[in-house]
């Protein structure tokens, strides 16, 4: 059993602070910051990994300095060309080159965007890379089937765990690309967008709430066990990736639905500075923009205690939950902030 075999490990070697300092000086003295390869990339994302999971740090926000470390993993990656595919250069295909080399460097690539965008939208502070260059992160159905394609290609052996988790990896970094929209208004003071576009992007999140990643199917509800697991190629152990998939399911709803609250009280916040202005004309409009973002905040905080009394532990593994935690924490803050604002408004 996977899930009692990792929960033992976690029981006799608990993640500590202690471990993850130790790690780094591990990392560090392996001399990989001396050349820019693969390897300095994988080094970098792994210190990310590290510092946002810090058990003793409840929010990585404040207190780690993640973003700079994705700053120069993505310079390093940029300079080193992993934003294009390896088919796209002649020294991967006409010589003689593990194909591993080759996957080593797409799920480098795709790793390094998605943490981008958790980073991102989290802080708010965009961080710079070249998203745009890379063929199969994009949001349209081809680019998922070429990344597949080219992925399957440059297998040893055919490994059918592999490639669903490739799928799913390379699923949610599409989604998370869609909260791009936006980056650029929240990082400059004097950005604009015009109404139809927020409430356009609004009903986009709510579709993917609703649907990719709606959690109703979670509540105390265990895996389907008639459904055989994968049986990995490399190791003598079955692997439920459902509940694994489960995990990144609520993880990816709850920041769906931060973003979704987060731009639901700009907007009540902006009609509000316009009453203030004296266009009571759009009272009516403000108080519809109060009432959804209350909406969506009580939805949140209902999500949030759901998570505390349990009822989503059948249906995510043990292992999973120290990064959804983190996830949880975040979203605490930020929704217990919002709850005030709006307390402080009914007098």
């Amino acid at each position: 059993d996977y899930d009692a075999l990792l929960l033992q490990m976690l029981e006799q070697e608990p993640i500590t602070s202690e471990l993850v300092y130790f790690s780094f000086t591990r990392l560090g003295s392996m001399n990989m910051l001396q050349l820019a390869n693969e390897i300095t990339v994988c080094y970098y994302l792994y210190v990310w990994f590290l510092l946002v999971i810090m058990p003793e740090q409840t929010d990585f926000i404040i207190d780690q300095t993640t973003a700079t470390v994705l700053m120069v993993a993505s310079s390093l990656a940029n300079d080193i060309g992993i934003y294009k595919d390896p088919s796209e250069y002649g020294q991967y295909t006409n010589m003689n080159i593990d194909p591993r080399i080759l996957n080593f460097r797409r799920k480098l690539w795709l790793g390094l965007v998605t943490c981008c965008r958790i980073e991102v939208s989290y802080k708010g502070r965009p961080v710079q890379f070249s998203q745009s260059k890379a063929p199969f992160v994009t949001t349209n159905r081809e680019g998922l089937e070429k990344y597949i394609m080219l992925y399957k290609r440059n297998m040893l052996v055919d490994d059918p765990l592999e490639l669903y988790l490739q799928k799913g990896a390379l699923s949610r970094c599409r989604d998370l690309l869609e909260l791009q929209f936006l980056d650029e208004t929240f990082s400059n003071i004097n950005g604009s967008l015009r109404l139809s576009e927020i409430m356009q992007f609004l009903e986009k999140i709510n579709h993917l709430l609703h649907t990719d990643y709606s959690i109703a199917g979670l509540y105390c509800n265990a895996p389907d066990s008639k459904r055989k697991p994968f049986e990995a190629a490399h190791i003598d152990l079955d692997i439920d990736v459902e509940r694994i998939n489960n995990m990144h399911q609520l993880q990816m709803h709850l920041l769906l639905r931060k973003s979704s609250s987060i731009v639901r009280q700009l907007l009540f916040l902006h009609f509000e500075k316009l009453i203030e202005d004296s266009e009571t004309a759009l009272l009516g409009r403000y108080e519809r923009c109060f009432s959804l973002a209350l909406v969506e905040l009580i939805e949140s905080l209902k999500v949030l205690a759901d998570y505390f009394e349990g009822k989503f532990d059948k249906a995510i593994t043990v292992y999973s939950k120290i990064s959804l935690d983190k996830a949880v924490q975040t979203e605490i803050f930020r929704s217990f902030f919002m709850l005030l604002s709006f307390i402080l408004r009914f007098g």
